[in-house]
């Protein structure tokens, strides 16, 4: 549905607007955040639903075994969740950093393509291959800061769930 409404708002859309949009940079926008959001839904299904079941058959096997266990445990939830919190904004703000490289990076391919005849009339290949170099250095830069991120994302909050547990 979300793919459809991006078509139909480009199919629809005031002709001045068209006029002033990015086309490579729109292109790369609608299929890369679609698919993302479609990802995004597949790993909440197939991790976030299982996860859940499982951590209340847990949670109400512990309850019935120790209430007091449970309470102590339930002391760590403030800061399992104030830590996942600031990171969470250092994985979103390297995520966007990451999305924006890559649309630069596919923008400059297809500018590459479609202008190709033109860049060789002017003998400007050497510049355009400097060009991107300095593209796949920031995506690059861009890939391994989003990776470190999401990385300690998952290691931090696996060690708050350890110290809780051993807590």
């Amino acid at each position: 549905e979300l793919r459809a409404d991006m078509v139909k708002a480009f199919l629809f859309q005031a002709w001045a607007s068209y006029e002033q949009l990015d086309l490579s940079s729109r292109h790369t926008r609608v299929v890369q955040e679609t698919q993302r959001i479609e990802q995004a839904a597949s790993s909440l299904l197939w991790a976030l639903l299982p996860a859940l079941m499982s951590s209340a058959a847990v949670g109400l096997a512990l309850l019935m075994l120790d209430p007091v266990l449970v309470a102590v445990t339930g002391l760590f939830v403030p800061g399992i969740w104030l830590a996942g919190y600031w990171l969470r904004t250092k994985v979103r703000s390297s995520t966007q950093h990451f999305h924006n490289a890559f649309e630069r990076f596919s923008g400059d391919n297809q500018f590459i393509l479609s202008n190709l005849e033109w860049i060789r009339l002017v003998a400007a290949e050497q510049a355009e291959l400097t060009r991107q170099d300095e593209r796949l250095s920031e995506l690059e830069s861009a890939a391994i800061g989003k990776g470190m991120a999401s990385a300690k994302y998952i290691q931090v909050q696996h060690l708050l769930v350890g110290l809780s547990s051993v807590a």
